[in-house]
């Protein structure tokens, strides 16, 4: 790699690009983990839906419509 040589003025503007770009780098980075975190959540969210679904399905065939008489159906205590 050639030496390249740098006044003092020259080397500071060097030095504040590079802090400028780690800057840029470290809210990219920040950007990104927000967006992996929504993701995670919107899963998660959509396997809650999915079980929301489910068990309405269960209980329509059933005969009930929520969770309580479905597990005293389920007992034999609701005919």
């Amino acid at each position: 790699m050639p030496l390249i040589l740098y006044t003092e003025k020259e080397f500071e503007k060097e030095v504040d690009k590079a802090n400028e770009a780690v800057q840029k780098l470290a809210a990219l980075q920040e950007s990104l983990e927000m967006e992996i975190q929504l993701a995670s959540v919107w899963r998660k969210h959509e396997s809650a839906q999915s079980a929301i679904s489910a068990l309405s399905q269960l209980w329509s065939m059933l005969g009930v419509d929520n969770q309580t008489a479905a597990v005293h159906k389920l007992k034999g205590e609701i005919k």
